[in-house]
Parts: structure tokens; C-alpha cells; sequence
């Protein structure tokens, strides 16, 4: 039972890492997106938001995954 709780500790332990990481990422891709001229992909950052989108998505995809494994 105590390798249970310790595994789960640690499990626990890893996800408030990866959230206190993505909180990071997630100010840094604010940033990024007022720096590309907002959300709109019509500005003059237009192929960057694409690219720039194309790179959260795909890592949020693997996040995710990553998530569901401590699950």
C-alpha cells in the first residue's frame, strides 16, 4: 500500500510540474500572440500565427497526452 501512495505522490508530483510549466508557456504564447498582432490571423504576421499555431497545437496534443498517462 505504501508503494501505492508513493507512486501516486509522485505521479501528483509530476503533474503540478507540468501545470506549473504550461502556466509558464502558456504567459510566454500570450506574449507571442499580442507580438504576431493578436489573434486575428489577418495582420501582418499571417504565415507566423499559422506556424506559431501549428507548434502549440501539436505540442498541447502531446501534453495531453502525456496527462492522460498520470491519469
Amino acid at each position: 500500500m505504501d508503494d501505492l501512495l508513493k507512486d501516486l505522490e509522485s505521479q501528483v508530483e509530476t503533474a503540478a510540474k507540468t501545470i506549473e510549466k504550461l502556466k509558464r508557456e502558456n504567459s510566454s504564447l500570450k506574449a507571442k500572440i499580442q507580438k504576431l498582432g493578436g489573434d486575428d490571423p489577418k495582420g501582418a504576421g499571417k504565415a507566423a500565427w499559422r506556424k506559431e499555431r501549428e507548434v502549440v497545437q501539436k505540442r498541447l496534443t502531446q501534453l495531453a497526452g502525456n496527462l492522460e498517462e498520470l491519469v
